[in-house]
């Protein structure tokens, strides 16, 4: 457990350096709600998330969710709430862009700035060959954000 937590403390440390680099909406979005957070949160939620690690190696751990851990379950509880454009895939915005187009009285169309709209066309892919995944492709919304990072 010491390990697991040093290692979130490094990584808590360097502003997220590593996990900013992982092009994942899960993690992106963790960043996002971590950074959010008021310190004494910030503080509570490490531990949580050490423990789930845990239980992954020791099945026989306490899970945070079954002991009622506070800051995990507010987290968990928030994740499904937190939408935003930048947190879509490139496929998905493209089929927004799409029914906004054919459809301009529709939910999409009328939520839809011209900014994000310009976004979305400008999404290029463009391919991974230094991932070590082969032939894999992605796309990064270039809304400004702090919580991402090119580096």
């Amino acid at each position: 457990m010491n390990f697991l937590r040093a290692e979130f403390l490094r990584e808590w440390e360097s502003g997220f350096a590593l996990l900013r680099r992982i092009p994942s909406t899960s993690v992106r979005k963790f960043v996002d709600y971590f950074s959010a957070l008021d310190i004494p949160d910030q503080v509570a939620l490490p531990d949580a998330l050490a423990q789930v690690a845990l239980c992954q190696f020791f099945s026989s751990a306490p899970h945070p969710a079954q002991s009622g851990n506070v800051a995990f379950k507010r987290y968990v509880d928030a994740m499904p709430l937190m939408w935003d454009w930048k947190y879509m895939g490139t496929r998905e915005l493209r089929a927004v862009l799409a029914v906004a187009k054919l459809e301009p009285d529709s939910n999409w169309a009328r939520g839809m700035t011209r900014e994000i709209e310009e976004q979305i066309r400008s999404i290029r892919c463009t391919s991974n060959a230094s991932d070590g995944i082969s032939g894999s492709t992605s796309a990064r919304l270039a809304i400004p954000d702090a919580a991402w990072t090119d580096d």
